[in-house]
């Protein structure tokens, strides 16, 4: 038996739990940012728009490094999952030749105009009168 706990104080509707520079499903959406220790002693400047958190990656390189390699992640996970569902996908049927040979032969005994004793068609059996 598997069990999976839930911590319902995440579940709220105030709460939200997204990944590293992502932005929450709010109606003035703010962005999940990483902070430095120092931040922490003034709470009230800690929320963050898209253009703030532009800011303060250009003014860190350490924080421009990560999202470069961020995005080079998803760019390779995205061209990676492009490939399986290109791969998964069902083809368009083709159209190709045959040989008429093949398609007239029922089996291999039957030629085309000759066919083998089992298929060849019998003849209507008579009602009785």
């Amino acid at each position: 038996m598997v069990r999976v706990g839930g911590d319902r104080g995440w579940t709220r509707l105030h709460k939200t739990t997204v990944g590293v520079y992502s932005l929450r499903a709010r109606e003035r959406p703010t962005v999940s940012t990483p902070l430095a220790w120092e931040e922490l002693e003034q709470p009230e400047a800690l929320v963050f728009e898209a253009a703030d958190v532009l800011e303060r990656v250009e003014r860190d390189p350490q924080r421009s490094t990560l999202l470069r390699d961020m995005g080079r992640e998803i760019d390779r996970m995205a061209r990676a999952l492009g490939e399986i569902l290109a791969f998964g996908r069902p083809r368009p049927p083709q159209r190709a030749a045959i040989r008429a040979s093949v398609a007239t032969s029922v089996c291999s005994r039957c030629s085309a105009d000759r066919p083998c004793p089992a298929h060849r068609q019998r003849p209507p059996e008579r009602l009785r009168a």
